[in-house]
Formats: structure tokens, sequence, C-alpha cells
């Protein structure tokens, strides 16, 4: 979608683009229309092949890989479903995507997976965050497990919560990279203040190399974005257990 919707914008000067979905025949059915430029049918041949785009005044008046809607048909294909153009030169298009509706197979292993430990109590977490979409991801999934999330936008922010009362909190998961002040150097002032809270890394940056520098500045552990479920299991509940034996 994020590929189809994109086109989409960046080809339509004017006029709109509707994303338009439905059920039909065990599908479901997404359409992605627009009045933009639209595409010749020579050029709709080969549209789908990796690097090919309908010439090359697209690519440098619009930029782009080519390879997006490559990506597209690949991803598309791998949830068993197919992907077609309807276009008209200088008139605007119309791409559909078709899905099979299945059973929802995470539901079915949900069960079959081992249930998780209740910690022996519920942490107090400060989440120090800038994006608003991570800020609102990670919470839900702490606050799923029963733990209780403050959060900070910032690297100063986390600083100025804890100083201000260092005892409320159990655990930081600190993001490395934050506006007004990084995870790497709000840890090391921390730590300048002899404050000894655990800290946990939050951050895409998960070659050893980096892993080696937060540990460096402080950290006491590391998490790896996207958040897995697994590995959020396994660090809280080392966190509930040591909390719980202090």
């Amino acid at each position: 979608m994020f590929n189809l919707i994109g086109n989409a914008i960046k080809f339509t000067n004017s006029g709109s683009v509707n994303v338009v979905v439905t059920t039909a025949d065990n599908e479901i059915v997404i359409k992605v229309i627009d009045t933009g430029i639209g595409i010749s049918d020579e050029a709709q041949k080969n549209l789908f092949n990796p690097f090919v785009q309908a010439d090359g005044s697209i690519t440098r008046k619009y930029g782009g890989t080519g390879l997006g809607l490559a990506i597209s048909r690949h991803l598309v294909g791998k949830m068993q479903g197919r992907i077609s153009l309807v276009s008209q030169l200088g008139q605007g298009s119309c791409f559909s995507v078709f899905l099979p509706i299945v059973e929802a197979a995470a539901e079915i292993e949900e069960e079959k997976l081992p249930q998780r430990k209740v910690p022996r109590r519920a942490l107090s977490i400060l989440l120090a965050e800038d994006s608003k979409t991570n800020q609102m991801v990670a919470k839900l999934m702490l606050e799923k497990r029963g733990h209780h999330v403050q959060v900070a936008d910032n690297g100063q922010m986390a600083l100025d919560m804890i100083k201000a009362s260092p005892e409320q909190f159990d655990l930081v998961l600190m993001d490395i990279s934050m506006p007004v002040m990084d995870g790497m150097e709000a840890t090391r002032k921390l730590r300048e203040e002899h404050v000894d809270l655990p800290i946990v890394a939050l951050t895409a940056n998960a070659m050893h190399s980096d892993q080696l520098e937060y540990q460096k500045a402080g950290m006491n552990g590391f998490l790896a974005k996207p958040i897995r479920v697994t590995e959020l299991d396994k660090l809280l509940s080392e966190y509930a257990e040591l909390v719980s034996l202090a």
C-alpha cells in the first residue's frame, strides 16, 4: 500500500487519489484509483518488472528506483494474491490488489505458544522515544503486559524526569536517536549523577559495535526495533525478577 498509494500521489498533480476496499468471491479487493498522468498500453507491458519505468523522463522528473511495483507484485504473490492495472494515458490509473480471505493464522499460533509468565509485580517504566507512533505502539505493548508507563519525548525530558524522582522508575527504555538530547548522552549524564537505574537501549542499530558503544555510555541492555514480542517478554521478565528480589 505504501508503494501503490505513494505512486498514485506522486504521479497525480491535480484531481484525487482514492483507496477503495471491498470483498468479493472470498477475496479482499483493494483499488488505488488516481486521476494522474496515466500509463500507456506499451509501458504497461513491462511496468511490474524491476527497474522498468514508463520512460527515462519519469525517473528524471519524479525520481524513484523503479523497484516499487515489482516489490508490490512480489509481496502480493507471497500472500497468494494478484495485482492488476487499468490505465489510460493522461486520464489516470487504477491498481487493483486481490488477496484471498483466510483464517487468521496468528490466532492459531498464539494458542500453541506457552502462556507468558505474569511478572511478580508490575514495573514502572519510563519510555524515552520521540516518534509518536513508536510511543503509542510500545506503550500499548507494555501496558498490555501489566506495566505502568510514562513517556518522555527526548533525552533531556527523560533526564529531567529521572533526576526529579529516580525512585519512581524501575526501568528506562531509551531510544538512541532523539532531538534535543540523544539517548546515549542522556545515559552518560545520568551515570555521572550516580543514577544506577537500569537503562535499556531501544534502537534499530543492532550491530555488535553499536551495542558496545551503548555499554560504554552506561546502558545495561539492548532491545532492537521493531520490537519483537519474544524479546520484549524476555527482557521484562528479567527485570521484573530483579525488582522482586531487590
